[in-house]
């Protein structure tokens, strides 16, 4: 019988491990002014030009969402060093505005309030303009203005040829190390609820931003809206990011040549209502073209395999495709930690690292059935305190049952057709310890985690049952 890959994978650890090789972290957040409204002053020149000073500090949507951007680390501490110092360097030169700290907005007075991102006269300018206007006109500016952070991992080739030794893979490195991130891929797209749920950080608003919307929310006090079991207002499909033309959409991340493939489809298919919007209002561009997509970055996933671009207008598809196969992954679907100084904290980057592991290490069939909206879809059940997620799989449809009360120590989740520990890094980092992922604590963390048996302190409880109708777990206390 064949040995698993998290065997492999111990094996290989016990000697050879040199852990992550961590992409950095891409951190938005919107500027302030000394009431709290969004900040209607130009990009500050302190900061440099928000085109050419890349790849520290530039601006996304809005001229007003500043972007932060790490160098590749290869450790968690001096990555979260760095964005403190461009941190640091940026509310230096911000005079009385003040960094937002929340993913959704501060307050807005509609669409006009929020000014769109200027990058100058130039060709490249003028074609990252034109893509931000294009977005304003398909969905309007205020979904635009919601801000989060963008976690980027890559392992380095030295991982990459002993694991395709391991493995007994003779294909190219190049290939085998796409069809790799296409293996962690897919295992993220059926999982990354987790990660809204554990990370999930706004579930409240300012009132403005639903000014004139109807929504479903719950008033907390006259500025203030929330849900009333939400953790991440910011993935909702009504409020935050959403894309009804996308929702037609099937991006296949089976592998490389089928993801690029379909994600180009999209890039050249006209699209009905944007078509009758078209692309000039009194001469001049409102978007680039009428296609589902303007461009491959307009297309909302909370995980996209990436590639370094080259200067002279290379697209994303043509450095995947062309030119190197996939270099890194890039998760997004991380809302800002509003009690963490730079939006994100050690331990959730150590439990990210563990998580995309295991993505890694697990099975990962092919997707037979692709969604834009991450294969997942969530029904509220008649209990207010539980929502069964149905993600879809090549071997049909597996549900599983969260038990979503607040506190987080009151939920719990079954999937009985899933045969691996995926949940072990809950389990396996004790509060108020930190871990470094690598070297030798990386060994003894991930050791710990693999057998499945480190599921029962956690499947044991009241909850468990109420939630989900799983057999019990003899409950273990005992501390990793």
């Amino acid at each position: 019988m064949a040995q698993s890959r998290h065997s492999l994978f111990q094996q290989f650890a016990a000697s050879d491990w040199d852990g992550f090789l961590k992409g950095g972290v891409e951190k938005e957040g919107l500027r302030v002014d000394a009431n709290g409204f969004i900040a209607q002053t130009p990009h500050p020149e302190a900061l440099g030009s928000a085109l050419t000073h890349p790849p520290r500090i530039t601006t996304d949507y809005s001229e007003a969402l500043l972007e932060l951007i790490t160098p590749v680390f290869d450790n968690t501490e001096a990555m979260l060093a760095s964005l403190r110092d461009i941190h640091r360097f940026v509310q230096q030169n911000l005079d009385n505005e003040v960094f937002w700290a929340a993913s959704m907005p501060c307050e807005i007075d509609g669409d006009a309030s929020i000014p769109i991102a200027e990058y100058g006269s130039s060709n490249t300018g003028r074609l990252k303009h034109v893509y931000r206007q294009g977005l304003a006109v398909r969905y309007g500016r205020i979904m635009q203005s919601i801000a989060g952070a963008h976690y980027n991992l890559s392992l380095p080739d030295s991982f990459w040829r002993k694991w395709q030794e391991l493995v007994g893979n003779k294909d190219s490195l190049r290939d085998f190390k796409s069809d790799q991130y296409f293996w962690l891929i897919r295992n993220f797209r059926r999982r990354s609820w987790l990660l809204m749920l554990l990370f999930g950080a706004s579930p409240a608003l300012d009132a403005s931003f639903v000014a004139g919307v109807r929504h479903d929310l719950a008033r907390f006090d006259d500025r203030t809206w929330f849900g009333q079991h939400a953790t991440s207002l910011r993935m909702g499909g009504d409020l935050g990011y959403h894309n009804n033309a996308q929702a037609s959409l099937n991006i296949c991340f089976n592998e490389l040549s089928t993801y690029t493939r379909t994600l180009d489809r999209a890039i050249h298919t006209n699209w009905p209502a944007y078509e009758a919007i078209g692309t000039r209002r009194n001469g001049e561009f409102v978007q680039i073209n009428t296609n589902v997509l303007q461009i491959e970055n307009e297309y909302y996933s909370a995980v996209r395999p990436k590639r370094t671009t080259e200067r002279g207008g290379e697209k994303p598809i043509q450095a995947l495709d062309a030119r190197g196969g996939v270099e890194y992954i890039e998760v997004r679907c991380l809302d800002l930690d509003p009690f963490s100084p730079v939006g994100v904290n050690r331990e959730q980057i150590d439990f990210l690292d563990l998580f995309l592991l295991d993505c890694l290490l697990t099975d990962s069939p092919v997707l037979k059935t692709m969604s834009a909206n991450g294969l997942m879809t969530i029904t509220r059940t008649s209990s207010p305190a539980v929502a069964c997620i149905h993600s879809v799989c090549a071997g049909g449809v597996d549900s599983v049952c969260l038990w979503a009360r607040p506190p987080l120590n009151g939920w719990s989740a079954c999937s009985p057709p899933w045969q691996s520990c995926w949940m072990a890094g809950i389990i396996a980092i004790p509060t108020g310890r930190r871990w470094r992922l690598n070297g030798r604590n990386s060994r003894a963390m991930i050791g710990r985690c693999l057998p499945l048996e480190c599921l029962r302190p956690w499947g044991g409880s009241q909850a468990w049952a109420i939630a989900t109708g799983c057999r019990r777990y003899p409950v273990n206390t005992s501390k990793p």
